[in-house]
């Protein structure tokens, strides 16, 4: 029977719950063992280098975890898709709309869940307001890295080849991010790329 691009056949469809679990193993690991190393900042001068620190992996993690899980969406599906198009069963919105929604579960929760218990354990600003802020900016950079994911998925139609070039693209928004680099340093030719660093934007707003 017809089916939307959500209820697609299951090897084209979300991870099963098996290798889901097993990619949020490495998370999990990842949040608690940062989360300990800066368990329990306190708020004097000295450790203002270590709250940075923390911020910038947060940010890291978020923009690296969804982008490069994204990139091989489309694909993955791209010879069920081009039938079913062909077909005229669904046209693009829908289907990238559903594949956006997807992506909610599968990577934006878990790793704004991950981000959570890692602001708690690092003991960062208590207050319920300033968690707001901070869980709304990973929820904005999480929507750009899904963006990011969709963009390169489309762009490189070969399963192996957009997962690869995922990262390059994340490490290039990452040396401009304004954490490793003096943007003042940065030369006026290359400068433009801070720009449209998204990881740039999070950085500077969870600090």
């Amino acid at each position: 029977p017809p089916h939307t691009p959500c209820t697609a056949p299951s090897a084209f469809r979300a991870r099963c719950p098996t290798q889901a679990g097993a990619l949020r193993v490495p998370q999990v690991f990842f949040a608690m063992l940062f989360g300990l190393v800066y368990f329990q900042m306190d708020r004097s001068q000295t450790s203002l280098q270590n709250r940075s620190g923390i911020l910038f992996f947060t940010a890291m993690n978020m923009a690296f975890g969804i982008t490069i899980d994204t990139s091989s969406v489309i694909p993955v599906q791209l010879a069920v898709v081009s039938r079913e198009r062909a077909a005229r069963m669904y046209s693009i919105l829908p289907y990238y709309c559903a594949n956006w929604i997807c992506r909610v579960p599968l990577d934006v929760v878990p790793q704004l869940a991950v981000s959570a218990v890692q602001y708690y354990l690092a003991g960062l600003r208590p207050e319920p307001n300033y968690f707001a802020i901070f869980f709304c900016i990973l929820l904005l950079e999480a929507q750009c890295a899904v963006a990011l994911g969709m963009l390169i998925s489309a762009l490189l139609p070969s399963v192996e080849a957009a997962p690869q070039l995922a990262p390059l693209v994340v490490i290039l928004f990452l040396t401009f991010s304004g954490y490793f680099l003096n943007e003042d340093s940065i030369p006026d030719w290359i400068g433009w790329i801070k720009y449209i660093s998204f990881i740039r934007y999070a950085f500077q707003g969870l600090m």
